[in-house]
């Protein structure tokens, strides 16, 4: 009679593919991002350019890569935004292999600066974002804690690698090796198996609690008509819960730029070699990694608020250790900086995004979020900048270390206020009375 009975074989959910896909994707993203911190230090005893000049690369690039979110965004209410993924991979490739021929600080901007993070945009957060907010419901936070760690990982992994090529071979063959790796890595792979929606391999969104009519518009007019995005940017600067959420967005690197990007070369000049900067900064990328994975899936029991919060506690921790670095080669505070505060900043991008979504999902959400990366390009510009404008004029990093730690807290205090406990923001658009 056992026989009889029709079983089941529980297939793996294509979403989960898809996270993998994207946990990839992100981590070599980040490894373009990250690779100044360790390239940066190599670079300052070969060329005779201040740290504030330094600094206008990786800014650069923080803001360019925002201003291509915003695009992407945009678009990914247009078009299969998986197409722009591999064309990513190809101008992040090209940008890496025109690094290797730097020899002034045009060139360094442009190549760096603007090339590789155009490319690494299209890599980014930001696209997988939104593929993940398609397949993924009521595990949301988790999915995009996963994929978010990506950046961890690739800094846990890669940059203690890439420290090695620049000690063996010298900091141009460091670029030139993430070139020749990332093209003929990441294009088939994206070509052949990642899916922006679930529609494509005909499959529905897991666990979605809400019917699709429910969902699909945040951003409606009274009419209940889709709107124009100029409509819909109309009302977004009514909104107060987007001015909030555009804040936090600014602060969420503004107050961590200024130590991510200048961690190797302070902790260089308190004394410690080389690689035991790059060893801090790898341990660093562990914390991240498992901070983002641990916030993910904690927020969605928690809350996005308190989880938050916790990586704000972990980042003021960090930046203690910090402070309290004596002059000497001692790995014991380093290290634990870089495990509090890597566990601090892991909260930050996989809240920001999850709270992105969990208030604007819908038809619009593309555009609204692409919006939001303008904030979050502010904040990458300035915060390197910052870093280095307080170095050259103090000699000291302190001042721009407590900037930060005053700057997280009020990151918070918006993550609060924006609320998204509350759920999902309908912003209704009337119609003009003198149109009629």
């Amino acid at each position: 009679m056992s026989s009889m009975i029709p079983t089941t074989k529980r297939r793996l959910y294509y979403g989960w593919i898809v996270v993998a896909l994207s946990f990839i994707t992100i981590a070599l993203s980040a490894t373009i991002r990250q690779s100044f911190i360790v390239i940066f230090p190599a670079m300052l005893k070969e060329f005779a350019w201040s740290r504030t000049v330094f600094s206008v690369a990786p800014a650069l690039f923080g803001l360019v890569a925002s201003i291509i979110g915003f695009f992407i965004g945009y678009l990914s209410d247009k078009i299969d935004i998986k197409k722009l993924i591999p064309i990513g991979a190809v101008f992040a490739s090209v940008g890496l292999a025109l690094c290797f021929f730097i020899e002034q600080l045009w060139q360094m901007i442009v190549f760096f600066g603007v090339f590789c993070a155009v490319g690494a945009s299209a890599l980014s957060l930001v696209p997988h974002t939104i593929i993940i907010s398609n397949w993924f419901i009521k595990f949301r936070g988790t999915a995009i804690g996963i994929i978010s760690s990506g950046s961890g990982a690739g800094t846990l992994v890669f940059i203690p690698l890439l420290q090695l090529v620049i000690a063996g071979w010298g900091w141009r063959l460091s670029y030139l090796a993430m070139a020749v790796f990332i093209g003929p890595l990441l294009i088939p792979l994206i070509f052949f198996f990642q899916k922006s929606h679930p529609d494509q391999m005909g499959l529905k969104p897991l666990e979605r609690e809400v019917a699709s009519s429910e969902s699909d518009t945040p951003v409606k007019s009274e009419e209940g008509e889709p709107l124009r995005s100029r409509v819909v940017f109309a009302a977004l600067l009514r909104n107060r819960r987007f001015w909030i959420c555009f804040v936090q967005f600014i602060l969420g690197p503004l107050s961590t730029m200024p130590i991510i990007t200048h961690q190797a070369a302070l902790l260089q000049g308190k004394g410690l070699s080389s690689m035991g900067s790059a060893w801090v900064v790898g341990v660093y990328g562990l914390s991240v990694f498992c901070g983002m994975i641990l916030s993910g899936a904690l927020s969605d029991r928690i809350g996005r608020e308190w989880s938050y919060t916790l990586g704000t506690v972990s980042i003021l921790l960090g930046t203690v250790f910090l402070l309290s670095v004596p002059t000497g080669e001692k790995m014991i505070l380093p290290l634990f900086f870089a495990v509090f505060f890597g566990l601090g900043f892991g909260t930050r991008p996989a809240m920001d995004s999850a709270t992105a979504v969990d208030i604007f999902e819908g038809r619009h959400f593309g555009l609204i979020y692409g919006i939001l990366q303008l904030g979050l390009g502010i904040g990458l510009f300035c915060g390197p900048v910052l870093g280095g404008v307080i170095y050259d004029r103090n000699g000291t990093y302190t001042t721009a270390v407590v900037f930060c730690m005053v700057a997280v807290v009020v990151a918070t205090v918006c993550i609060w206020a924006a609320a998204p406990r509350r759920g999902k923001e309908e912003i209704l658009v009337k119609p003009d009375p003198r149109a009629s």
